[in-house]
């Protein structure tokens, strides 16, 4: 009879000893997405089956940012827009136990035109005025007076755009407008 309530006793622990232990999994539905200078989001599927959690750069937020496992969950990530004249790129890691997956965020620069200096005082006398222009896209230049003409321009990346300006034969102040135009926007100096 000892015997006998001996073996039902162990038997709980003979079932706890042949349980077997799962691995740890963690997938992700995507492993990089390309996006543009806007505010973008896109959601992937995350399935991990322990706990996890997810560290990710300034310019992107996750949601959610971590969970307790066992579920597929769809995880949506925010990229802000950027506001800067480069591409940037990313990576966001989800972290469950010692597993890590990466997802790579990569976004294009924000295109434009940047006018350092939006207002030049001269003197009355005929000269040449040198605007910088910082571009990432093709623009055209304009102006709104007839004694101001482009004279050409030099250099490559940041461009520096001459104007003629004639001589101020009258005793009054006056004021000219140079547009510099791209496909998206205008930026005038004064």
């Amino acid at each position: 009879m000892k015997k006998l309530v001996l073996m039902l006793l162990m038997v709980p622990f003979l079932f706890l000893a042949c349980e077997k232990t799962e691995d740890p999994v963690l997938t992700i539905s995507q492993e990089t997405v390309e996006v543009s200078a806007d505010e973008n989001s896109t959601t992937i599927a995350l399935f991990a089956n322990n706990p996890w959690t997810v560290s990710a750069p300034d310019w992107c937020t996750v949601s959610p940012k971590g969970g307790e496992g066992g579920q597929e969950v769809q995880v949506k990530v925010t990229v802000k827009k950027n506001d800067t004249y480069a591409d940037r790129s990313g990576t966001i890691t989800f972290t469950s136990g010692e597993l890590t997956k990466t997802f790579s965020v990569k976004q294009v620069a924000n295109l434009g035109v940047v006018l350092p200096q939006k207002e030049y005082k001269i003197s009355s006398g005929a000269q040449q005025l040198e605007v910088t222009v910082k571009a990432n896209v093709k623009y055209t230049v304009e102006t709104t007076a007839d004694w101001i003409r482009q004279a050409g321009t030099k250099a490559l990346e940041t461009t520096t755009i001459i104007f003629d300006i004639e001589e101020n034969d009258s005793y009054e102040a006056r004021t000219g407008l140079i547009n510099i135009i791209d496909d998206t926007a205008k930026d005038t100096i004064s």
